[in-house]
């Protein structure tokens, strides 16, 4: 199941180093020290937190890849529940908001040939405010052997609090960074269960976001 979650995100996203894209206008350019200093702050971001810990790490975006997504850092893992031993594919990307937003991966998985089941909402809800990821339910893409049902949830943010918000490049236009995360669930019996380890997994994985962004 490892091998399949990370080939499943990381071809999907290699389908756009083939896209011709323009420069976005409606971006201001970001100074290289904040980009630089989210950057590594992402590579303190914990192999271990709550239930989870990590099992492997994802392999490489293609250098292809990260130019056309504009990209300064990113995390790609797989993380374990210790106590269910359910597993979850998890990539965080962090770059300038313009090329991010112009890939959600119901355009890549479907450039992939992979069909959506259905689509829906994960909100997290704490004391402080609530977080919204979109999910996606997929049967696998078949030049992937597999033709398995999977789950994808992702969201954005450029503060703590994640969202999906209509129109992303209004949304995230004055920003001067902005991080996508994406996380992957092909285990389980169902996609009622797959949503259900991707909340559980969204729950803990949002809190160990907002202990790093709050770190000095």
């Amino acid at each position: 199941m490892i091998k399949t979650a990370i080939a499943l995100t990381i071809a999907a996203l290699v389908t756009v180093a083939s896209a011709q894209l323009q420069p976005g206008h409606l971006y201001q350019q970001a100074p290289a020290e904040i980009l630089e200093k989210e950057a590594q702050r992402l590579e303190n971001f914990p192999v271990a937190f709550g239930n989870w810990e990590a099992q492997a790490e994802g392999d490489p975006l293609p250098e292809g890849v990260q130019t056309e997504l504009g990209l300064e850092n990113y995390l790609s893992r797989v993380y374990r529940n210790r106590e269910t031993n359910q597993q979850v594919a998890l990539l965080i990307m962090v770059g300038s908001p313009g090329r991010l937003v112009r890939h959600p991966p119901d355009i890549c998985y479907s450039n992939r040939g992979s069909r959506t089941f259905s689509t829906g909402e994960i909100l997290i809800e704490d004391a402080d405010a609530t977080d919204n990821f979109r999910s996606l339910a997929y049967v696998g893409d078949d030049s992937l052997e597999t033709s398995d049902e999977f789950v994808v949830a992702y969201g954005h943010t450029a503060d703590t609090q994640w969202d999906v918000p209509r129109f992303p490049r209004f949304t995230y236009g004055s920003e001067s960074f902005l991080y996508k995360m994406q996380v992957l669930v092909a285990g389980g019996d169902n996609n009622e269960e797959r949503i259900q380890t991707a909340e559980m997994f969204l729950t803990d994985c949002v809190q160990a976001f907002q202990t790093l962004r709050s770190a000095k």
